[in-house]
């Protein structure tokens, strides 16, 4: 019997669940104003009930507005019958992505896309700051591209490095 042991691979050997993350948002929502969002995670149309924890979590949900100006990680409460449920805020009228990341039981982690509109004005363009590190409260968020360029249509992978600010340590969640 030969070692199926991959000395090259850090990723896990883990199946993809192939499963799909479905968002419900109110119709209406207000900018700046604190809005109940509800991910289902399905396969095939059936609901999958058991998650395992990665990175202290069931699921992070990362929202971030198409502008680049809005970013906010928090996790979704886990409910039953492949329900999430969070409240998040959206600052301004515009486009959002919602990227779920989750990981059904005995699966490799995988993240769904998902896109919110939140209606009304969206404010004038300001300058953008393409700082690659940031500040939030007492955390500092650090990105790092796999490309040291970008173009148009090329995937790319997006790492974020979160640290506390005071102990350069991951935050305590």
């Amino acid at each position: 019997m030969g070692n199926s042991y991959d000395r090259h691979s850090g990723h896990s050997k883990l199946e993809p669940a192939i499963a799909t993350a479905k968002l419900t948002l109110p119709t209406k929502i207000t900018p700046n104003t604190s809005v109940p969002i509800m991910i289902e995670v399905k396969k095939n149309g059936k609901t999958i009930a058991n998650f395992d924890k990665f990175q202290e979590q069931l699921m992070h949900l990362i929202v971030v507005s198409d502008d680049l100006q809005s970013f906010n990680h928090i996790h979704p409460t886990y409910k039953v019958n492949g329900r999430f449920e969070v409240q998040a805020n959206f600052l301004h009228p515009g486009g959002y992505s919602l990227f779920s990341d989750y990981k059904v039981a005995g699966k490799a982690e995988q993240v769904s896309v998902l896109k919110a509109q939140v209606p009304g004005k969206s404010p004038g363009a300001s300058t953008i700051d393409l700082s690659t590190t940031k500040t939030f409260g007492n955390t500092k968020a650090n990105l790092k591209l796999s490309q040291p360029t970008l173009k148009a249509g090329q995937e790319v992978h997006v790492i974020f490095n979160l640290q506390d600010t005071v102990s350069n340590q991951p935050p305590k969640v």
